[in-house]
């Protein structure tokens, strides 16, 4: 029975000599449907980034897109997204050809992407004449609300636009005392070379809300 003993003694120091031994489960946090990350690290998406095309627009004409966001939505159909497109220019718009992760924040913008760097959000738009340049108006998601001048919100770090192929374009958070509002970036994309009557707005890893597209043409 001594000796059986004895051969617990090694594994004892052994344990004694580290300066932590953790068993089941830790604090670190993980995103519910990645469990499996080692076969879907080869799978994210890569962010390359670049501060935008620059372009002159004097001999273009420009078509203004904007959404409806009477009413909120998340991962909405296209059907849905078509509903909600306006466009200054009558019968320049032809439809929502394709989307993913794309809703709408209740009486703010529609928002493209969700929180995962493994797939972007996206919204493909198809219209009746080809695409020079693009300009994307954004600003990271947001929740809560901005209330006089105190800005108290949680709000999207880690946001990109891209276009088509192009790479991406950072959106930094800015909250405007002046206006009370966050700050819009404009997004600009050279799109001339592709001889294109459509366009793919993807972004990524998180979400970013869009206030107005124009395609110049």
């Amino acid at each position: 029975m001594k000796k059986s003993l004895l051969l617990f003694v090694p594994l004892i120091v052994c344990f004694a000599s580290c300066s932590k031994v953790t068993f089941g489960y830790t604090n670190e946090q993980h995103s519910a449907g990645f469990e499996n990350t080692t076969s879907k690290k080869a799978n994210a998406t890569s962010y390359t980034y670049f501060p935008g095309d620059v372009f002159n627009t004097n001999d273009s004409n420009a078509a203004h897109i904007t959404f409806d966001s009477a009413n909120s939505g998340s991962n909405m159909a296209k059907e849905n997204i078509n509903a909600i497109v306006n466009c200054d220019v009558p019968d320049f718009f032809n439809e929502v050809s394709d989307a993913s992760w794309v809703g709408v924040k209740k009486d703010t913008d529609l928002f493209i992407g969700t929180d995962s760097s493994y797939v972007d959000g996206y919204l493909t738009l198809s219209f009746t004449s080809v695409i020079k340049y693009v300009s994307i108006y954004a600003c990271p998601y947001y929740t809560g609300e901005i209330i006089g001048f105190t800005d108290k919100v949680e709000h999207d770090e880690n946001v990109g636009v891209a276009v088509n192929n192009s790479s991406y374009i950072k959106l930094s958070y800015i909250y405007n005392e002046d206006s009370q509002t966050v700050n819009k970036r404009e997004c600009r994309y050279d799109v001339s070379g592709a001889n294109a009557t459509e366009i793919t707005i993807k972004v990524g890893p998180q979400r970013a809300l869009i206030s107005e597209i124009i395609l110049y043409y």
